[in-house]
């Protein structure tokens, strides 16, 4: 890039990054796929990009095939797990040619450019759309040459109508530092649930000694309420998420220890009913709390009754949320799931999983493999991560270890398939108009 590059000019604004470029990365779905990118720099244009639907959906067929969620008429079970298992994502051949088509196709060329020659570092703020959900932007490789997570830091973005009447913005005053973390690590469910453990002996084993964390307790929505309350730093939770009704992220439900209840519905206001009656912690209860509305009228758990979401379970700054499609908000048009939730509740930081995660057991059985604890390491590398000042530059060290260490070898604990599952959205406090505390007051803003 030439001496006169816009990217390395001083803003008179005040407020424009100046310690790296930063691009934000919108996209739509109406027919075919429409991006923009727009660097955050005064005078330089914003560059926008179309995807025709017809050369687009091959790919994202193609990368859903190697996923380990059910494909349409696939029952759920092992077999989609195994396919994933044996799938491009755990072949670096064929994971790399499946990640240079995407990249054609995905990133236009002038984008490329501007972010493989820009003298400072690079940021992408990216919100996907539905169709790119699954995308994972970390692998896209420009051909013949470097990976995206190699040229950037990737943080994504909800809609900015996350920051309108937020309930509750990120809080650091209130933080009690002289608590520890909030780890909710492989939370006992009820017996009578179709779930297995998220961890096998070793990898309980591995957590106990590195965090001093035991993975054998009991938590209901009442012990995660009377502990956010307390105000931790951060919150960790891995275990397992549903998301019954695919495409509707609101339907989403963390699963902790909390019993059936005389056949209520499972995830509150759709309609749908959890097997064997069994209660996850989901969207709406999460943002309606015991609070109840005109349209929902079925008992719920006795978790101080009368308030609302926000005051039951207020989220810290930063939380993790590793668990099958626990960040699969940007699956609907209008994405509302756990990552929403969660900021909408406090969080800044949401780290979370774009799909299905495989167990390390199912590492061992379904492939034969036995020499790591893939997902427990992946669980531990999150909780390190977000004790760094930036989680999100923290969390992009670890994987281009991973993508170095999956590029010279193609050992399976470390596929892609489980270090490029994980994102972080970011959510800083903002003004209630969305504007960043920092910029100064519209041209046209008259008095309130």
């Amino acid at each position: 890039m030439s001496q006169s590059d816009p990217s390395v000019r001083s803003s008179p604004a005040g407020w424009w990054p100046t310690d790296e470029l930063q691009i934000v990365v919108r996209a739509v779905d109406a027919g075919d796929t429409f991006l923009t990118f727009r660097p955050l720099v005064p005078g330089q244009p914003v560059m926008s990009h179309r995807i025709r639907q017809g050369a687009l959906t091959p790919l994202i067929a193609e990368l859903a095939a190697a996923l380990p969620d059910p494909m349409p008429g696939e029952v759920i079970g092992s077999g989609h797990i195994r396919r994933a298992l044996h799938g491009a994502l755990t072949e670096r051949t064929s994971e790399r040619a499946l990640s240079e088509a995407l990249g054609s196709l995905i990133i236009p060329p002038p984008v490329w450019q501007h972010v493989s020659m820009s003298r400072r570092p690079v940021r992408l703020r990216i919100t996907p759309s539905a169709r790119l959900a699954t995308v994972p932007w970390e692998l896209l490789t420009i051909p013949g040459g470097k990976r995206l997570l190699e040229l950037a830091t990737l943080a994504f973005e909800l809609p900015p109508t996350i920051h309108y009447r937020r309930p509750r913005r990120p809080d650091r005053t209130c933080i009690d530092h002289s608590l520890p973390p909030l780890r909710t690590i492989d939370p006992v469910v009820p017996p009578q649930t179709p779930f297995l453990r998220a961890t096998i002996e070793a990898g309980r084993e591995l957590v106990t000694r590195r965090l001093g964390v035991d993975c054998a307790t009991y938590i209901t929505r009442e012990d995660l309420g009377r502990a956010l309350r307390a105000h931790p730093p951060r919150w960790l939770y891995f275990g397992h998420v549903s998301v019954p009704e695919p495409g509707i992220p609101g339907t989403a439900g963390l699963h902790l220890s909390d019993p059936g209840v005389g056949g209520m519905e499972a995830f509150g206001g759709t309609g749908h009913w959890y097997p064997l009656g069994h209660r996850a912690l989901t969207v709406v209860d999460l943002l309606v709390g015991t609070l109840e509305p005109s349209w929902f009228t079925a008992a719920r758990l006795p978790a101080d009754p009368g308030l609302a979401g926000v005051d039951i379970w207020p989220m810290p700054p930063r939380v993790a949320l590793i668990a099958c499609n626990s960040g699969a908000d940007h699956t609907a048009t209008e994405p509302l799931g756990l990552v929403a939730a969660t900021q909408l509740l406090g969080a800044e930081f949401v780290t979370a999983t774009r799909w299905s995660v495989p167990t390390d057991a199912a590492f061992g059985t379904l492939r034969a493999y036995h020499d790591r604890l893939p997902t427990t390491e992946a669980v531990l590398a999150v909780d390190a991560a977000h004790e760094a000042n930036d989680p999100i530059a923290a969390l992009r060290t670890w994987q281009l270890g991973q993508l170095d260490e999956w590029q010279r070898t193609g050992d399976l604990g470390v596929t892609p398939l489980l270090f490029a599952a994980l994102t972080t959205h970011h959510a800083p406090a903002r003004e209630a108009d969305g504007r960043d505390p920092a910029w100064p007051p519209f041209a046209d803003e008259g008095p309130s």
